[in-house]
Parts: structure tokens; C-alpha cells; sequence
């Protein structure tokens, strides 16, 4: 751990916060992955592949319909609040008002969503979809504890909905063995967790009726270029397995999510990174020296944990898929193979894309996020048909992979110099 802490940062006070915060979210994020991912195992297993593939798919759909319900508020309260261009009980007034406005426009999407889901599935689809609507007006109050430092309270939350969750979801799918029943389970793990961060967060919060328009309106304008960023953010990781179910079927769905739900496990650590020194990062947004330092400190340590975590995987591969979801689950193999080697662009554009955010470079960041949700529609098309699940997980990596080249020259090209550092590597 001190040798860890030298490598990202030498400021003792920073590196004290940072790890404060990365402590308590590496352990919520393990104990609340663990749930999770205990959780899709149970599923898998207590479903056949095609209905966990739809499982997967009203999970998604649904998550889509609010992806811009977000459009970049968290991270724009975040910088907002350490750099104070607006007084900050303004400023948080006037984020909740655009919160719940956003929230209800964007349920407005659920309903043309229907179109894509069959009859049987209308009900969990709408509950699943009233739970990712109180999942977006909680993110906002976690954004409130993050401003302060209390990632503490964002931990604990996030245990408490994967916990509650979990033991609902086995409860009521092992007696009453539908999809129903697995929606009202995740609407419940949503409901309590949301009444804790409410309570926790009471003291920053303000009510949003007080906001002023003039705030509301500057607000939105700063927001305004992460529409298309928050809707990639959630495209990309959604485009996959809708073009899934609309060109192949529910079956092969289910052999890819297997594969997927234990690459997403990867990618704690990268996200964890971000959100921790984000708000560090933003306070030296002008001190250019020192933000390359930084810069350098930090994608060495993700380039560290990638690198055997990766290779690590593809090696035991086939024990792992055979030995958590079963023998029914071996053609997912090789998908998770090189859905593990496309993680790897991931680790270092969670924190390259934050860079260009403290230094309102977040137009480059929605392009360049754009250009890689193209790319990797355009490969699915072309592969999904000849490879099937291998051919989503290849265009996924190639995608990812041509994302990262250009977003790394774009930092070369703004700081001069390159934020890859390999010498920890090494």
C-alpha cells in the first residue's frame, strides 16, 4: 500500500483523501460486484440461456431509456462546486430541478420503447424501468457526497442496493420463477438505497424550487455538449446487446452476457481511479506541470493492474465460464476471451476522458466517444452476421482500441507531452 500511494501520488495530504475514498469505494464496489455478480450466476443458472438473454435485454432497454437523464450533471456539479463559478447552494439547487426535469422527459422514452418488447415482457419492462428512474435521482444525490469527499456514503449505498437486491432477487424468483418477480426484487434494492443516500445527504442537499432559472438555464448550457456523451456512455455499453437480440436471438444473448457480466468486473478498478481523484484533478486544471505528473502516476498504476488481470483471465478462460455459470455456458468462451482484451483500451480512457473534462476540452471527448459508438455499430453489422457473438466482441475491441489512439494523441496535442507512462510497467 505505501509503495502504491508513492506511485500515484507524492502530496501526502492528497494521497491521504484519494485513498480514503478509493478504500471505501475498492470495498463496496468488491462486496457490491460480488452481490451482483452472484446474483447473474443465480439467474443464469436458474434460467435457461434464452431467458437470461431477455433478462439482460430488459435490463438494458430499460437503462437506456434514461441515458439522458445524466448528460454529464454529476461530473458538472463536481467541477462546478471546487471551482466555484456559482455560489454553491445556487448551484445544487439548480442541479436537482434540471435532475427531476431530465428524469421525467426521458421517461417519455419507456414508451416507445414498448414497440421493441413483446407482450409477456410489458410488465417487468415497466418496472424495471420506474427503478432506473429513482436509480437517476439517486445518482444526483451521490454526486453530492462525492462533491464533499463522502464516497463513504456513496459505498455504503451501493452496498446496500446490490445486497437487498440479491436476496429478494433468489427469494422471489426461486418461488415465484418469472421475470416479474426479478423486477419488483430490483425495484425494492433501489427503494431502500435510495432512502439511505436521501437521509445521509440531507445536510448539502437543497430544495430544487428554489432554483433560479438563470441557474437552471447556465447550468443546462454547460451540460449541454455531454448530451451526446451521456447518451454513448450508455449506447456503448447497450448497442451490443440490443443488436444482439434484434439480429440473432435470445439464446446467443445469454452465451455473450455470460461472458460480459464477468469482464464488467475488470472494470471496477479503472471507474474507482476516476472517481477518486477527480475532484484532485479539477483543482489543478491550470497548474499544467503538475496535472502531466499526475497524469503519468495514474495511468501507470492502471496499466499495472491491466495487464495481469487480462492475461490472467484469458488463460483460465474456460475454467472459469464452465465452473460459475456451467457446461451450458461453454460457448461463451471464447467471446469473454476477447471481450477481456477489449477492456484493456477502457482502464486508460476512463481517466484520459476525465483529463479533457477539467480542462473544457469536452467537446473532444463526446467526438471522439461518438466516433467509437460509429465504429462499433458499423462492425457489428458486418461481423454479427458471419461471426454471430464473436463478431459483437471483436468490433467492441477494434472500436475501442481506434477510440483510445485518437484520444491519446489529443492530450499529446494539447499538453505537449503524453500522460503513458510505462515506466512502472516495466
Amino acid at each position: 500500500m505505501i509503495n502504491f500511494k508513492r506511485i500515484l501520488l507524492r502530496n501526502y495530504h492528497f494521497s491521504q483523501i484519494v485513498f480514503k475514498n478509493l478504500s471505501w469505494m475498492i470495498f463496496a464496489s468488491f462486496i457490491g460486484k460480488l452481490f451482483k455478480f452472484f446474483l447473474m450466476v443465480f439467474l443464469a443458472r436458474s434460467f435457461t440461456p434464452s431467458g437470461f438473454g431477455d433478462i439482460n435485454y430488459l435490463i438494458v432497454l430499460s437503462a437506456f431509456c434514461f441515458s439522458l437523464s445524466e448528460i454529464g450533471l454529476s461530473m458538472m456539479i463536481n467541477r462546478e462546486y471546487h471551482q466555484e463559478n456559482l455560489p454553491k447552494e445556487r448551484l445544487i439547487s439548480a442541479g436537482w430541478m434540471l435532475k427531476v426535469l431530465l428524469v421525467i422527459s426521458n421517461g417519455l422514452f419507456c414508451f416507445f420503447a414498448l414497440f421493441f418488447v413483446s407482450k409477456s415482457l410489458f410488465l417487468p419492462f415497466i418496472v424495471f424501468s420506474l427503478m432506473n428512474a429513482l436509480d437517476s435521482l439517486k445518482g444526483y444525490k451521490i454526486a453530492l457526497a462525492r462533491v464533499e469527499n463522502n464516497q463513504q456514503y456513496e459505498a455504503v449505498c451501493f452496498i446496500v442496493e446490490t445486497f437487498f437486491t440479491t436476496i429478494f432477487a433468489i427469494g422471489f424468483v426461486t418461488y415465484f420463477k418469472n421475470i416479474t418477480s426479478l423486477s419488483l426484487a430490483y425495484f425494492v434494492g433501489s427503494l431502500l438505497s435510495s432512502i439511505y443516500i436521501w437521509r445521509k445527504t440531507q445536510w448539502i442537499s437543497r430544495p430544487f424550487l428554489q432554483a433560479k432559472k438563470t441557474d437552471v438555464m447556465y447550468l443546462f448550457k454547460k451540460i449541454l455538449p455531454f448530451i451526446f456523451s451521456s447518451f454513448l456512455t450508455i449506447a456503448l455499453v447497450s448497442v451490443d446487446t440490443i443488436m444482439i437480440k434484434w439480429l440473432l436471438d435470445s439464446t446467443s444473448l445469454g452465451y455473450f452476457q455470460a461472458g460480459l457480466k464477468i469482464t464488467d468486473t475488470v472494470l471496477v478498478f479503472p471507474a474507482l481511479m476516476i472517481t477518486a481523484v477527480f475532484p484532485f484533478i479539477s483543482k489543478k486544471s491550470r497548474q499544467t506541470d503538475e496535472l502531466i505528473r499526475m497524469g503519468k502516476s495514474i495511468t501507470s498504476v492502471l496499466l499495472m493492474v491491466s495487464f495481469p488481470i487480462i492475461f490472467g483471465g484469458i488463460y483460465l478462460a474456460p475454467g472459469l465460464i464452465s465452473g460459475i455459470f456451467g457446461t451450458l455456458y461453454e460457448s461463451s468462451t471464447l467471446v469473454f476471451q476477447w471481450l477481456l482484451i477489449g477492456t484493456f483500451p477502457v482502464f486508460l480512457l476512463s481517466y484520459l476522458h476525465g483529463v479533457l473534462l477539467v480542462v473544457h476540452k469536452e467537446s473532444l471527448s463526446v467526438m471522439w466517444s461518438f466516433v467509437g459508438f460509429v465504429l462499433n455499430v458499423i462492425l457489428n453489422f458486418l461481423l454479427i452476421q458471419t461471426h454471430g457473438i464473436l463478431g459483437v466482441a471483436l468490433s467492441t475491441g477494434i472500436s475501442r482500441g481506434i477510440q483510445l489512439i485518437f484520444v491519446v494523441f489529443t492530450i499529446v496535442f494539447i499538453f505537449r507531452h503524453s500522460m503513458i507512462h510505462l515506466g512502472y510497467l516495466v
